[in-house]
């Protein structure tokens, strides 16, 4: 895995900042998306899916939010005493493809320090997965996002005897098995 400091932010004329036109190029965000296979997308109902095996047995809330008419976000959260776990999905219509990958470089420029570190996460989760870099007051936390066909999924992991990028391949093999060609 490869760690990227990012510069500040600079405002110029075009839409993309220095930082982010940097970070694509760092994670190889345009061969990434690339690759991915164009005529599938993921189909599956948000109000249906099932906790990642890993967390079968865990006290689970559930939120779904139609966040727009292409687009609707699923948040489950797990607690068992301090341990908290969050799964955030949220899935477009697969025209939105453009809008998926948006959200992925959206969350990878969200911070507000000048300078922005992200570590590309594991090639077998979904079409380009990041982790951001924990900092030692954090370190009982662990995250992952990635992107896959017209999913931009992300997991949270506080104080929990799981790891992030595990759970996070639990969510990944329910939208590979809900992969359909479009």
């Amino acid at each position: 895995m490869t760690s990227f400091v990012l510069p500040p932010a600079e405002s110029s004329g075009s839409n993309e900042s220095a930082r982010v036109s940097v970070l694509k190029q760092q994670i190889g965000f345009d061969a990434a998306l690339a690759t991915e296979r164009s005529g599938e997308y993921v189909a599956l109902s948000l109000d249906t899916l099932s906790a990642p095996e890993n967390l079968l047995g865990w006290p689970l809330e559930r939120e779904t939010v139609p966040l727009s008419a292409t687009e609707t976000m699923l948040r489950m959260r797990f607690a068992r005493g301090d341990a908290r776990i969050t799964v955030r999905i949220t899935a477009f219509a697969p025209q939105e493809r453009q809008r998926v990958a948006a959200r992925l470089i959206e969350r990878a420029d969200a911070v507000t320090h000048a300078q922005i570190t992200d570590t590309r996460g594991p090639k077998d989760l979904g079409t380009l997965s990041l982790t951001p870099a924990t900092s030692p007051a954090a370190s009982a936390t662990q995250s992952v996002y990635w992107i896959y066909r017209n999913i931009y999924a992300e997991v949270v992991v506080s104080k929990a005897p799981l790891d992030a990028i595990e759970v996070a391949r639990a969510v990944q093999r329910q939208f590979v098995a809900a992969t359909r060609p479009l």
